[in-house]
């Protein structure tokens, strides 16, 4: 999976897809999976930043980060 899907995904707040690649990615510690969507987290934030010409939000985005580290133990 690219990694402009990943973000689209994040932003909708899917959390299967984005649970499902973080299993092909070998991810089985919270750590691990705050260290992959870290970056797609900053730029879904970012690109939220940049275009202020439209009403956008990043609720689908701190939900689904919410519910997919929930998932994981604490180091």
């Amino acid at each position: 999976m690219d990694i402009d899907t990943l973000e689209i995904y994040l932003y909708m707040g899917n959390t299967k897809k984005i649970t499902e690649w973080l299993k092909s990615e070998g991810c089985t510690t919270r750590q691990q999976v705050i260290e992959k969507l870290r970056p797609l987290a900053k730029a879904n934030l970012m690109a939220v930043a940049r275009d202020t010409s439209f009403s956008s939000s990043l609720h689908g985005t701190c939900n689904a980060v919410d519910q997919i580290l929930e998932l994981y133990p604490e180091d």
